[in-house]
């Protein structure tokens, strides 16, 4: 429930010279020093996911200098390779171990990343993979959170509703919050990068996209993702103490799943009681089509409209009794038995349980 993170050390003395092969390395005006560190094309070529690594060399008013080394990286993407798995706290040491070993990789020494857990924490992102296997529509979903009036809950910036309903971002004064289409956003991040809302480069995951085609292809699945967005220190520590939860702001400290649960389900929780769940209960032709794709039982274009035609009229009509007395009087005797055996069966309310659906996964972790 945890993905990209920003871990900052300060050094006591610079890094020495040399080691690490800086693809930027530079003094500013203001005699700055600060050093950039990437994934390279080869590291891209063969799939090799490493993190961003930043270096500044500033000086002090008294004197001196402050030496400071971050890293950002996402966390499930250098251990599993993406980030459609989501990491436990069972998979802590693994992890840790793994930051270690890419760092070393790229010329840092070990004196440098020894202490990795208590390397403070300027930026994190929480998340949650939502898979739907019922016919559920990543869009409906987002749509039906996109109603939700959050002005008196939020000190909301702007609100992205995009892409054909595939993107719901809703910036504030204290975090970011996003809800978006996981399988789209791959799709888009091979296509260009720049244009994903996963912020962490997205390379070493292509190789997902065809299994990913092959289950959606049996189980009609969708992803949707959820992460809350805690860019600095100051907002970080103010998500905690709203949440009511005390942890130190290091790598060890938030890397819990209690932490990453709280920060999820406060800010979903308020989002769902602005929802108005009784315009995803009427029978309007919109959710009624919806609730048909979602049963997933008319495979063709024409059958589902007809479905849909047919409920529409019941509705219109109001009593099943005249509605048969039509029927039988206009077509063969046997039309309404066949309407009836097709037909007759409404379909079941998919969109409020498709929210229930990503609440219960945001609490069960």
């Amino acid at each position: 429930m945890i993905d990209t993170i920003k871990l900052v050390k300060i050094l006591e003395r610079p890094l020495p010279y040399g080691i690490v092969k800086w693809q930027s390395f530079k003094t500013n005006e203001k005699s700055v020093t600060s050093g950039v560190i990437n994934p390279t094309a080869e590291d891209r070529r063969r799939s090799i996911y490493k993190p961003n690594v930043t270096y500044y060399e500033r000086p002090m008013p008294g004197g001196g200098y402050r030496y400071e080394i971050g890293i950002e990286v996402s966390l499930p993407k250098l251990h599993f390779g993406n980030n459609f798995e989501e990491l436990t706290e069972a998979d802590y040491k693994a992890v840790v171990k793994g930051i270690k070993r890419s760092l070393r990789s790229m010329g840092f020494s070990h004196a440098v990343v020894a202490d990795i857990s208590n390397f403070g924490v300027r930026k994190v992102d929480f998340c949650k993979n939502i898979r739907y296997t019922d016919g559920t529509t990543v869009a409906t979903v987002i749509g039906n959170l996109a109603k939700a009036d959050i002005s008196k809950v939020y000190d909301v910036q702007k609100t992205d509703f995009r892409n054909g309903g595939k993107i719901l971002h809703i910036h504030t004064n204290s975090q970011d919050i996003a809800f978006y289409d996981k399988i789209s956003d791959l799709e888009q991040a091979k296509r260009t990068e720049r244009r994903a809302k996963d912020r962490t480069p997205s390379y070493c995951q292509y190789n997902l996209l065809k299994s990913l085609d092959e289950e959606r292809k049996r189980c009609r699945l969708a992803v949707l993702r959820y992460e809350v967005r805690l860019n600095g220190k100051d907002k970080i520590q103010s998500a905690l103490d709203t949440a009511g939860i005390k942890t130190p702001l290091t790598f060890k400290g938030i890397f819990k799943q209690e932490v990453a649960k709280a920060i999820l389900l406060q800010n979903l929780d308020k989002i769902m009681a602005k929802v108005p769940n009784s315009e995803l209960l009427e029978e309007t032709p919109e959710n009624l089509l919806i609730d048909i794709l979602a049963e997933g039982k008319n495979k063709r274009p024409k059958d589902v409209f007809a479905r849909l035609g047919f409920e529409l009229a019941v509705n219109s009509v109001g009593d099943l009794r005249k509605f048969r007395t039509l029927i039988d009087e206009n077509f063969q005797k046997d039309a309404w038995r066949r309407l009836a055996k097709d037909y007759l069966t409404r379909p079941s309310k998919s969109q409020l349980r498709a929210l229930l659906k990503l609440r219960e996964e945001v609490e069960m972790g």
